[in-house]
């Protein structure tokens, strides 16, 4: 039998699965771009924005991306612009759990 402290954690593991995370991606053609997209959004949004790897479902890029929370999206986007960044490609990122979906956006969110 589970203690009541037992029973809390696995609920926590549990709630944690059913949560569903929503982000934007920006793909950038080579890895140089990725790194000036990350300081360029860290200097002017620090903690909105990190490099990840290429999610597996997308098949373009140069391996890493640029994700943040969809509501930080403009924000960002805006920043990669004054930048002078081009961004190749602009994606959402839906996780629950161990789920990913993974969808091209227009290109209007990019610069």
């Amino acid at each position: 039998m589970l203690s009541n402290h037992n029973a809390n954690n696995v609920s926590d593991i549990e709630t944690a699965k059913q949560e569903i995370h929503h982000y934007v991606i920006f793909l950038f053609s080579t890895s140089h771009l990725a790194i000036k997209a990350e300081l360029a959004v860290k200097r002017s949004l620090p903690e909105k924005a990190r490099l990840i790897p290429l999610p597996p479902e997308v098949s373009a890029g140069c391996g890493m991306v640029l994700r943040c929370d969809v509501s930080d999206a403009e924000a960002v986007s805006a920043c990669l612009e004054a930048a002078n960044v081009t961004v190749d490609g602009v994606y959402s990122l839906t996780v629950q759990g161990s789920k990913r979906e993974v969808c091209k956006l227009p290109q209007t969110l990019s610069n």
